[in-house]
């Protein structure tokens, strides 16, 4: 048998080097993408809050982070600017929600319907989650963040979570201990965490990595209960697409705000091992893949959409396969989206040399089952009534 040399660690200025590649490779080539705020619906109370944070400064704000040495530059984490809203107040209709009234407002972070704000008082520090019809509000807590480098203080029933975090932090997630694909971001701003995009089920144990180094959390405190101070309609589920929706929203991992109140929309089967069941609340739009091949339940997530003048797009891969080069693989996607204009009434795929395909449409969905090549002739062309075109969307990569 072959002996292997000694393990030896690499010496600094390799590191170094190495380091310095992979940060410029991971946010010097990467042009940032603006994405308008969502609201919820015409006539509530807007979620989203104003001032947007780029880059390195919505990982943590604070204008006198220590900087890193600049000889071993800190690889930067995926610009949240197009994921969280963040800013170093509460707005007004978030601070009356939360009945926050007599308490100084210290940040908020929003996201896909969910707005999560920490206040600070005399008894201590209260978090509130709050979205189009419920509100969460914690107690107060002076719990302080002793010798961990993170610590979880808040957890609301719709995944958002908030806490405790090392001042200067650069980088800080968070992940379900028994299951490594469920994750969240976290925003950082002084010595606060707020993740407004969560997920289901951290009683069962979650871990942070903090700047690189993993560490389970030491506290994991119970779901605080939500208050209905806003009630609306549910959405429907006694027909076919409603009784998929509700089976699909059932037990998500996903944190998604008000889930009773998704309209069911289109459906479509999509191939041998994938069929999709989209559903709108607002402006928000949800993508419940029924079966995708990969997953062995249904997995549900608010997404977000492209805006064109009388649609909004979403696309993704489905039907993944086995590749030679191992893993699974896949050159086929579909289209999902939202109506926004009302005039439209059929929505086409077209390629060259195969038919059209028209898209199903349901409550101000559709879905283009696809599959969709990556070409520069495709495009997706809405039609009114009388069969006027209305828009054509190139989708040309």
């Amino acid at each position: 048998m072959t002996e292997l040399p000694p393990y030896e660690t690499l010496p600094d200025h390799v590191r170094a080097r190495a380091r310095a590649r992979i940060a410029e490779g991971m946010t010097g080539q990467r042009r940032p993408v603006w994405r308008a705020p969502l609201t919820v619906a015409a006539g509530i109370t807007t979620l989203a809050v104003a001032a947007v944070f780029t880059g390195q400064a919505l990982w943590n704000p604070a204008p006198l982070a220590k900087q890193p040495p600049a000889e071993i530059p800190q690889l930067q984490g995926p610009d949240l600017a197009q994921r969280y809203q963040v800013q170093r107040d509460v707005p007004a209709p978030i601070v009356e929600r939360c009945g926050a009234a007599r308490l100084r407002p210290v940040s908020s972070a929003s996201a896909k319907g969910i707005t999560l704000a920490v206040f600070a008082s005399d008894e201590g520090r209260v978090f509130c989650a709050v979205t189009a019809t419920t509100v969460t509000v914690s107690p107060p807590t002076k719990t302080g963040l002793g010798t961990a480098p993170a610590r979880l203080l808040f957890t609301a029933p719709n995944g958002a979570m908030a806490g405790l975090v090392r001042e200067q932090t650069g980088h800080l997630s968070l992940r379900r201990t028994d299951d490594a694909g469920v994750s969240a971001m976290a925003a950082v701003v002084g010595d606060v965490f707020l993740a407004p995009e969560g997920f289901a089920g951290a009683d069962r144990g979650v871990r942070f990595l903090v700047d690189g180094d993993e560490v389970p959390a030491d506290i994991v405190p119970p779901v605080t209960p939500a208050v209905t101070d806003r009630p609306l309609p549910p959405g429907e589920r006694e027909s076919d697409a409603g009784k998929r929706l509700a089976a699909c929203l059932r037990e998500q991992d996903n944190g998604i705000a008000d889930p009773d109140q998704f309209v069911p929309g289109a459906h479509a089967v999509l191939g041998t091992d994938s069929e999709v069941q989209v559903a709108s609340f607002g402006e928000l739009f949800l993508e419940c893949r029924v079966r995708d091949g990969v997953a062995p339940v249904p997995q549900a997530a608010v997404v977000d959409l492209e805006s064109h003048r009388t649609l909004r797009l979403h696309w993704y891969f489905y039907d993944f396969k086995p590749s030679e080069q191992g893993g699974d693989t896949s050159d086929r996607r579909a289209f999902t989206g939202q109506v926004i204009d009302q005039r439209v009434a059929k929505i086409t795929l077209s390629r060259p040399g195969v038919p059209d395909q028209t898209a199903e449409i349901a409550n101000g969905t559709f879905v283009v089952p696809g599959p969709v090549p990556f070409d520069v002739e495709s495009k997706i062309t809405a039609w009114d009534a009388d069969g006027v075109v209305l828009e054509e969307i190139s989708l040309r990569e």
